[in-house]
């Protein structure tokens, strides 16, 4: 299976070390933090915030290999990177990667599903390849439950690569979109001449290049605050004008609402398993008696607002009598604000089209 985009960026090199950092994270704790000096620039990653370290810098395989990376010389790296000649650093491993952002041609070939890493590769910039991994495998756990469970046709495997590739391609635009705007906040391949200016003699030099790193830096904000991004994509390809994050839209996945449920403080996403679930509102119980008919083998569990919980059912667009169906992975498959004279054949209806079933005739 073929891949398509950028197969290379750049490579990189992680040192794993440990060492207390403490006297200089302690009062500012961070996850990532970015050394913008000549000798040796990098980000340390923050494995558990105390003393589990990464040190990520470039690395050029046509200047230097792996095994110039001796624990001497990353010792040094360290050392050098915090400002601190003495510090006790323990070099655990090194090991180099590449910076990529491309997804495969098709996500299935046969028996053969690709998922995570394997169906698309990002810049780390956003955070966003283990999170694509993860939502690719919530999307593909439930179809292959469905095809080999006998409650839904093969074909509905296609669909999987359909929705998740759509995902992987606006993900990947935006991890690179991000990387690009980390060159101007001094990270990046411009590091070591960037940080050079700042250590200018002449102090116009290094104000100008502190002014410029002041407006780059805020327009970041968005690379590390993304939840449009992240949750927000909506399966189908339709138009979207509502925010698909505060309300319910159809392909999007089903909104967070604190409700109370079984006597303890839950979210409306704690109602969803791996079955499909129907929330129906304070008038609407003859969708969630309908359902057991509708279901069939299918597994479906049914909620009533005002009977099991309360929720604010205009945010959620079924009103009094109406109802929302949501599939095994959080996406909503069918609405409706409206009662039934037929619920049981309605929800069929919605049910066989989720599963990938031609309709009824």
């Amino acid at each position: 299976i073929g891949m398509a985009g950028l197969p290379e960026l750049g490579q990189q090199v992680n040192i794993y070390f440990h060492a207390d950092l403490s006297p200089w994270t302690e009062t500012d704790p961070a996850l990532l933090i970015w050394m913008i000096n000549a000798e040796s620039p990098g980000v340390f990653i923050g494995m558990d915030g105390k003393h589990r370290w990464t040190l990520n810098r470039p690395f050029d395989p046509a200047q230097e290999s792996l095994s110039d990376y001796t624990p001497e010389r990353c010792i040094d790296l360290v050392r050098t990177a915090v400002g601190s000649a003495d510090l006790a650093v323990d070099i655990r491993s090194v090991g180099t990667w590449t910076m990529a952002a491309s997804t495969a041609e098709t996500y299935r070939t046969g028996r053969v599903l690709l998922a995570g890493d394997s169906a698309h590769q990002f810049p780390p910039t956003g955070g966003l390849g283990m999170n694509t991994g993860f939502a690719d495998a919530d999307n593909l756990g439930w179809k292959l439950a469905a095809v080999l469970g006998g409650w839904a046709p093969e074909s509905l495997l296609d669909t999987y690569g359909t929705e998740r590739s759509a995902v992987a391609l606006s993900n990947a635009e935006r991890s690179v979109a991000n990387a690009l705007k980390m060159f101007d906040a001094g990270i990046g391949p411009l590091t070591v001449q960037i940080a050079e200016r700042l250590d200018s003699a002449e102090p116009s030099v290094a104000q100008r290049e502190r002014e410029l790193l002041a407006a780059a830096i805020p327009r970041h904000r968005e690379h590390f605050d993304d939840l449009d991004q992240e949750l927000g994509y909506v399966y189908g390809g339709a138009d979207v004008t509502a925010d698909p994050i505060a309300t319910a839209v159809l392909g999007a996945r089903l909104p967070h609402a604190w409700i109370a449920h079984e006597g303890a403080t839950a979210s409306t996403l704690d109602l969803l398993g791996p079955w499909f679930t129907l929330i129906a509102g304070p008038s609407g119980s003859d969708w969630a008696t309908a359902l057991s008919e509708a279901a069939g083998e299918v597994p479906c569990r049914a909620f009533i607002v005002g009977h099991d919980f309360e929720l604010d059912t205009d945010r959620f667009g079924i009103g009094a009598a109406g109802a929302i169906l949501v599939r095994p992975d959080g996406h909503i498959a069918w609405s409706t604000d409206q009662g039934s004279g037929a619920p049981a054949a309605d929800l069929a209806a919605a049910l066989r089209t989720a599963c990938g079933r031609k309709p009824t005739p």
